[in-house]
């Protein structure tokens, strides 16, 4: 009888998907098998109004206080800051990366 699988559906840019890595880890660690289904938050880059990054910094401020996951300068300040103003990147392509790059994924 095959073990436990968990399908995991994530998106890179969600702060909550990144929030949620330990658990992740855990269960790989524990010898549950991982299927990565990548979501997209954006299709395609897309520029988003200083008000939204405004609401995004300020929910990723909530979700590290609430899991210890702290978001680190290069997202806060490089993602969220200049070139997100230009145009944030579609995150279809940042999850068929992070799965290509995966040995649990699919």
């Amino acid at each position: 009888m095959p073990g436990p699988l968990l399908h995991y559906i994530y998106d890179p840019l969600c702060g909550w998907c990144y929030a949620a890595t330990p658990m992740v880890d855990a269960a790989a660690a524990a010898g549950i098998v991982l299927s990565l289904h990548g979501g997209g938050l954006w299709d395609a880059p897309t520029r988003l109004a200083r008000d939204k990054l405004a609401y995004i910094r300020q929910s990723d401020a909530r979700i590290g206080a609430l899991t210890g996951q702290w978001f680190g300068d290069e997202y806060l300040n490089g993602l969220l800051g200049v070139r997100a103003i230009a145009a944030m990147p579609s995150s279809t392509f940042s999850a068929r990366s992070a799965a290509g790059s995966s040995n649990t994924g699919t």
